[in-house]
């Protein structure tokens, strides 16, 4: 479910940075599950030069990602991990590329609307 009123507009302002087709495809792509999902709330948020799209399960902050020029960083937050589905060995076992954060979230970079299926797939299943 979206939640946009008062920030709608920056969904299309994070969309602006992006310069590929391809990553493009797969922004929108994950807002259309955001905005869907009936298990997350999805919304953008400015926080300083950081702006992300964030999927919260009710209070906790489980998701997010950063549109980049080239790519899209989908970010596999704390609150989540706690889950045997988000186990370390599961995310680095379906995304190899993933990368561990010192704060000890997990980091998939996103190329193609194939990656941003992958993601969505995983999450909801």
């Amino acid at each position: 479910m979206l939640r946009c009123a008062e920030d709608g507009e920056l969904f299309l302002a994070f969309a602006e940075k992006i310069q590929s087709a391809e990553v493009t495809q797969a922004y929108r792509y994950l807002i259309g599950w955001g905005a869907e999902s009936a298990q997350y709330t999805c919304y953008p948020k400015r926080h300083g030069y950081i702006n992300s799209v964030r999927f919260y399960r009710g209070l906790a902050w489980e998701h997010s990602f950063i549109a980049n020029q080239g790519w899209l960083t989908f970010y596999f937050r704390r609150p989540c991990l706690g889950f045997p589905k988000f186990a370390r060995s599961a995310i680095v076992s379906r995304f190899p590329q993933a990368e561990e954060s010192n704060l000890g979230e997990f980091i998939v970079r996103v190329v193609s609307l194939e990656d941003a299926v992958r993601i969505a797939s995983y999450v909801e299943s």
